[in-house]
């Protein structure tokens, strides 16, 4: 039975005569906030909580014992032995005697203050819901007064949006730019500009946007996989716009730019792209010229400051494309030639940075790739192959024999016939003039002095090339350092070293020093260094290259040279990276006009190899790299 009486909502106690309990179950304490378990059996009611009217004077003369049948509900109020009041339906009625032992009764006690405080909130939602009702009274008059009037004010809007449309259309075909919108799924709309028939060279209406573009078919699917993350938004829009195609390809050759822009919806969600197309042919025209006059005018400054320097290069440049074009046609069955055709096409393209040569280095360069290109598809020689080949140099010695032309026609032609020619200030040759006769080593103070030059005039011509370098680059770079810089030797016989040397500092700018962003989380200065010692160390000259960018990975290194089935098992870390200088051998996937094809170091190797001399690299990860070149000194004799 007390199972059933736990189940009820209203509180159930079981009392004797004397209002001493027997059980009650949880409904009653928490009426009461009494916890049912400190309610003790035996123990008085009213040790608990306190009625009034007080529960015998609704009994009866005999109290509890003068009920025989269930009472009437009638209201109390109650105050709890926590201090809790409120107000409860109380009933009683006897226990069937015969199922316990003596007297019992039971006590029904239900809640009313919650039915109270719930029949206060349903008049006042009801009072709320009258209002609504009169206002939905008052707007159903307001929209019936507007419904009248409706079909007026929709064909008056209609009438005006239709003018404003046409005053955007021509607004928009007015404008230069290219505008088309696109959808989702990467459909073009009706809605264009009539420009962009001209930059699309169709009509963009119900195409995709990937057919307009002229995307190669090769390129299709990673294409449609960027459109899907744009207009999804995995990433953030700035995030990605920038990986998708910066140009429409032409047939008449017009540079035809192209950005895109979202359309969001009310909750900010992209429901479509509008494609904006510029035609850009004639600005980057004028961009060209311009950067064709700033390279020609670097070139007229660095001839009118070394003339020397210049017809060197010319000398040794004629020199360089006669070799390559005599091998030329051995090229396809001979591996060593091969290599010494790259070699020297190489050091000419670095000779030819130094001096923004631009034209001879893109043809250079473009030679080098057919090389490549050929050797690679086929080994045995070719009319065709060897024709391409020689098309494509007798295009780079043309743009050689135009720069030849231009310099003699700035700095005159009789200069090249008068020999080599040394600025030397007149107070100094009178001052030598008067130590000839007594002088005993005539001879050896005349080389010192005329024929020798500081290694420094050959090496700050770098610096130009590595400031060009670093900002195509995105990278800061400081002046390049040159300690022991007047150190005289006599360079013409060891050019070809000092024409390789280019390669060290090239790859130092391009793939050693760090951008910026990078260095800074390296604890470096946002600016990399390079700098370049010359000494005399045990019998020996030693030019000591360093700088400090990230330096050579030995593991990454491992990995390349093993994938060009080169056993390199038995080989510690500094032997592995000295296959830097092996014929061939890049780390880089990109192949630029500067690096890339892995002959710039090995043209340097076999140019100190040349003069007896001997070439070794030392790294250190997120450090950077160090070039120790050391010549006998019967090769480069100090001056004493």
């Amino acid at each position: 039975m007390c199972q059933i009486y736990d189940m009820l909502l209203d509180g159930v106690v079981v009392v004797d005569s004397d209002e001493k309990i027997h059980y009650c179950n949880n409904a009653f304490g928490s009426i009461i906030k009494v916890p049912v378990k400190r309610i003790k059996s035996d123990s008085s009611l009213d040790s608990y909580v306190t009625f009034a009217p007080k529960l015998r004077n609704t009994y009866g003369p005999e109290g509890l014992e003068s009920v025989k049948e269930p009472l009437p509900y009638r209201e109390l109020n109650f105050t709890s032995k926590t201090g809790f009041t409120g107000k409860i339906m109380f009933t009683a009625q006897p226990l069937p005697h015969a199922l316990y032992p003596k007297p019992l009764w039971i006590l029904f006690i239900r809640d009313v203050v919650l039915e109270s405080s719930l029949q206060n909130k349903y008049v006042k939602e009801l009072g709320k819901k009258e209002r609504i009702l009169e206002k939905l009274q008052v707007a159903h008059k307001a929209l019936k007064e507007y419904s009248q009037t409706l079909e007026q004010k929709v064909s008056q809007r209609t009438r005006d949006l239709a003018v404003t449309n046409q005053t955007l259309l021509a607004m928009v075909n007015s404008l230069s730019q290219g505008f088309v919108v696109v959808d989702k799924g990467g459909i073009c709309s009706a809605t264009y500009s009539r420009i962009s028939l001209r930059h699309f060279e169709a009509d963009p209406s119900q195409k995709s946007i990937a057919t307009l573009l002229k995307i190669p078919p090769k390129e299709q699917e990673t294409f449609l996989n960027w459109q899907r993350m744009l207009v999804d938004e995995r990433l953030p829009f700035e995030d990605l716009v920038h990986l998708g195609p910066k140009t429409v390809p032409h047939s008449k050759g017009k540079h035809i730019a192209v950005e895109f822009y979202p359309v969001r919806n009310e909750s900010k969600a992209i429901s479509a792209i509008v494609v904006v197309t510029t035609d850009k042919t004639e600005e980057i025209k004028a961009l060209l010229e311009a950067e064709r006059e700033r390279l020609y005018a670097k070139q007229v400054i660095r001839l009118t400051q070394d003339r020397e320097y210049f017809w060197r290069f010319v000398e040794e440049g004629q020199e360089i494309l006669t070799k390559i074009r005599d091998s030329v046609d051995r090229i396809f069955n001979d591996r060593e030639i091969q290599e010494t055709v790259l070699r020297l096409a190489h050091t000419l393209k670095g000779e030819a940075h130094i001096l923004s040569i631009s034209s001879l280095v893109q043809d250079i360069h473009d030679f080098e790739s057919t090389v490549s290109e050929v050797i690679g598809s086929a080994r045995a020689s070719g009319p065709t192959r060897e024709n391409l080949l020689g098309e494509i140099l007798q295009k780079a010695e043309l743009s050689f024999q135009r720069y030849c032309r231009e310099g003699e026609r700035i700095l005159g032609v009789k200069n090249r016939f008068s020999g080599k020619q040394v600025e030397i200030p007149f107070k100094f040759l009178k001052s030598f003039q008067t130590k000839l006769i007594p002088h005993k080593n005539l001879a050896h103070e005349f080389e010192e002095n005329f024929l020798k030059e500081p290694v420094e005039k050959y090496l700050n011509r770098y610096n130009d090339l590595i400031f060009e370098i670093a900002t195509k680059c995105g990278k800061e770079i400081n002046p390049l350092i040159i300690r022991g810089g007047n150190f005289r030797i006599l360079i013409d016989e060891y050019s070809h070293f000092f024409d390789t040397l280019v390669h060290i500092i090239t790859n130092a700018v391009e793939h050693g020093i760090e951008p910026p962003a990078v260095r800074l989380t390296k604890n470096k200065p946002p600016a990399g260094t390079i700098s370049i010692e010359i000494s005399n160390l045990s019998g020996h000259l030693t030019f000591t290259v360093v700088d400090d960018g990230n330096g050579i990975d030995p593991s990454k290194m491992r990995k390349k040279l093993e994938s060009n089935q080169k056993a390199v098992g038995d080989e510690n870390d500094h032997e592995v990276i000295q296959h830097i200088f092996d014929a061939g051998f890049s780390t880089s996937s990109n192949v630029t006009s500067i690096s890339g094809r892995g002959m710039g170091l090995n043209a340097l190797k076999v140019a100190v190899s040349n003069h007896r001399g001997k070439v070794e690299v030392y790294s250190e990860l997120d450090v950077g790299t160090c070039f120790v070149i050391t010549f006998p000194l019967n090769v480069f004799e100090a001056a004493s």
